[in-house]
């Protein structure tokens, strides 16, 4: 264990970092303070569980409401936010007043003040060993675990804003682009009120019943999204001009050409026009010169080794082909089974080339069929390819379901779609 430096300001020639002024590190000061803290700290932690008892809605809709329209005068005229400190000392002294309504300290008929009733002074340090200390300690416990855990959540983010990664300039990018938002005529007032009203709204229970659900419909269509953006945005120059984007020059050194993706139109619903063909023939001047293929995933469930590709029959389709009908597979090269990446390819008619700075993509939502498909982008089928479903059945999700599954039945075999775009090279 090193020790500790004798002057509290004493400099460290390693860094050249001034420590604290105050007491040098100590184990019996740490315990001292420690037990303090733990006595003195049930203050900060009631009034943590009075604010969630309001967000939570624990104390029923009347307190919360009522809670809500202090919340909205507060944002409505916030110049009473300077007389707050005095509303709360006049709240805590007209709660702990030492009298009663029918007896007044002083008053004519009033014997004296020792004979006036009083409240108790309450109890701000919680004797060591009591429920309450125990009670603190606890909520020490879990804030420790809760600060901790968000800094593991953070510690993932800054490779990203470090220059680490390459999609550290995306990240970049669309800080930029976010930045017009402060010229927005919203005023402050509104986006507090905005905010703190919608967090009530959906910290309501009805409304907690319903977000899973929500959640789990809008997170694939979601994914899709930020990896068409993500892709957009990595995009080198030729494959912008192929696309067809707009592109706007920063003026920063080391940084390259932006480009504002066109597919911010197929986001938003303006351009519904998905060309996949069959073959992929050199267009003509005033066709699209990007275009998108697709390669399916095939498995097949058997009874005590689940999904697999390795379960596809003899003859049947392989474990990825480039047909919706399960074939066309022949000249796909690369992996047949395993995870798809860049090395899994197929030739292409000349004069187009996949686009080197994306990989092959999920498609989360399911686009290429009407019933759509679970959250990982399956589409699930009998044992003849046959009769499509976005779930399969029970059986083989629950696996201490009752009923045997059937082998031959609905939901035995699935696929799913990846996609890549394409692009023409200039001749």
């Amino acid at each position: 264990m090193p020790t500790a430096p004798t002057s509290p300001r004493e400099i460290l020639e390693s860094n050249g970092k001034l420590l604290s002024n105050r007491d040098a590190l100590s184990i019996q000061i740490t315990t001292a303070n420690f037990r303090r803290f733990v006595s003195r700290s049930g203050p900060v932690f009631w009034f943590q569980d009075r604010v969630e008892e309001i967000v939570l809605w624990k104390r029923g809709w009347c307190y919360t409401i009522a809670w809500g329209f202090v919340y909205s005068f507060m944002c409505i005229y916030p110049r009473m936010l300077l007389i707050l400190p005095q509303l709360v000392l006049l709240a805590i002294m007209l709660i702990n007043y030492p009298g009663s309504h029918n007896r007044r300290p002083g008053s004519p008929s009033a014997k004296g003040i020792s004979d006036s009733p009083t409240r108790p002074s309450p109890q701000l340090i919680a004797p060591e060993g009591s429920s309450e200390w125990y009670a603190n300690l606890q909520a020490i416990q879990n804030l420790m675990g809760a600060i901790s855990d968000v800094h593991e959540l953070a510690v993932t983010v800054v490779p990203y804003l470090t220059w680490a990664t390459p999609a550290t300039r995306s990240i970049l990018y669309m800080t930029i682009m976010t930045l017009p938002i402060g010229f927005l005529p919203i005023s402050p007032q509104q986006i507090f009120l905005g905010g703190g009203l919608s967090l009530l709204c959906i910290m309501h229970p009805f409304f907690q019943n319903l977000l899973p659900g929500i959640v789990a419909q809008i997170t694939p269509a979601m994914r899709v999204i930020w990896e068409r953006l993500l892709d957009d945005l990595r995009m080198e120059e030729r494959h912008v001009e192929a696309r067809g984007g707009f592109r706007v020059e920063l003026r920063l050194p080391g940084f390259r050409t932006m480009h504002i993706p066109a597919t911010l139109k197929s986001i938003l619903g303006v351009d519904s026009s998905e060309k996949v063909p069959a073959q992929y023939p050199i267009p003509e001047p005033d066709e699209e010169r990007m275009l998108e293929v697709e390669l399916f995933e095939n498995e097949r469930w058997v009874a005590g080794s689940g999904w697999k590709a390795t379960n596809l029959r003899t003859g049947e389709r392989r474990g990825f082909t480039r047909g919706r009908d399960g074939w066309s597979a022949g000249d796909v090269k690369g992996l047949d089974y395993g995870n798809v990446s860049s090395n899994l390819t197929f030739d292409l008619s000349p004069g187009w080339r996949f686009v080197e700075t994306e990989d092959w993509r999920i498609d989360w939502v399911g686009s290429w069929i009407a019933c759509g498909s679970d959250s990982d982008g399956w589409v699930y089928t009998n044992d003849s390819w046959l009769n499509p479903k976005p779930f399969p059945p029970n059986e083989l999700v629950q696996t201490t379901s009752s009923a045997a599954a059937n082998a031959l039945g609905p939901g035995v075999t699935r696929r799913r779609r990846w996609r890549r775009r394409i692009y023409r090279v200039n001749v």
